[in-house]
């Protein structure tokens, strides 16, 4: 990460506007390190944790990205702290954006996913969840957001039979 992916001049610039960084080095840090994951194992690393203000953990990234992956992770991790402060909106512009900016990037099934679940916390419409999980079921079928998006529309299709009295 240090000869490759920090040292890019986007990484550098999108961390500068959107993140607070904080970097421990497990050799040097170890009491700090630990304290900070205690609740985990560490298992490998590099280990990136995008946390709230509340010290709530939204994404965990782990092992070496380069640039661009690394910022379309960091942009999932941002959403969700959006999403989970409250801010739906803000979220769902956050995954919109990520998905037309990093297109070819497995990040997108998880964003779409995520940006429905933004959506309709903004719209209180079950529609807007069906819509975007069947994008990610034709734009990207072997993806494992597939099997998520299958199992939720699954049930939102049931869930309308039930209202409609089709189903007992």
């Amino acid at each position: 990460m240090d000869r490759v992916t920090y040292p890019n001049e986007d990484v550098q610039e999108y961390l500068k506007e959107h993140f607070i960084g904080v970097k421990l080095e497990q050799h040097i840090d170890a009491k700090r390190v630990a304290q900070l994951l205690r609740p985990r194992k560490l298992t490998w690393s590099p280990l990136f944790l995008v946390l709230g203000p509340s010290g709530i953990e939204h994404r965990l990234i782990l092992g070496y990205y380069p640039p661009r992956k690394f910022i379309a992770e960091l942009d999932l991790g941002r959403g969700l702290a959006s999403l989970t402060a409250g801010a739906a909106d803000a979220a769902e512009e956050i995954f919109a954006t990520l998905t037309m900016r990093f297109e070819n990037t497995s990040v997108v099934p998880e964003a779409l996913f995520w940006q429905g679940i933004a959506r309709y916390r903004s719209t209180r419409q079950k529609k807007d969840l069906s819509i975007a999980w069947q994008e990610i079921l034709q734009r990207f079928p072997e993806s494992h957001g597939r099997t998520r998006a299958t199992l939720l529309r699954n049930w939102h299709a049931h869930d309308l039979q039930i209202q409609a009295g089709r189903c007992g």
